[in-house]
């Protein structure tokens, strides 16, 4: 899951049913960020579509722990 390193910069460790789509879309508001994650992550990432369970991702600085995607809808 999320988490912000001693520095301050976020980063992520890989859980079960991951991909970088949806850590992106969790994180940084869109799944098309996949490519950002990826090419921050490429020293120790070999191919984008299988992510090592365990494996700690750093994140662009403006990640956060959830992103609040869309407006709630009240009733009338």
């Amino acid at each position: 899951g999320f988490f912000l390193a001693p520095d301050g910069r976020p980063h992520y460790r890989v859980t079960p049913g991951d991909n970088l789509g949806s850590i992106a879309r969790r994180h940084l508001g869109k799944a098309s960020r996949w490519e950002e994650v990826f090419r921050l992550n490429q020293d120790h990432l070999t191919d984008p579509h299988r992510l090592k369970i365990g494996t700690v991702l750093r994140l662009p600085s403006d990640a956060r722990r959830e992103q609040v995607v869309g407006r709630p809808i009240y009733g009338r």
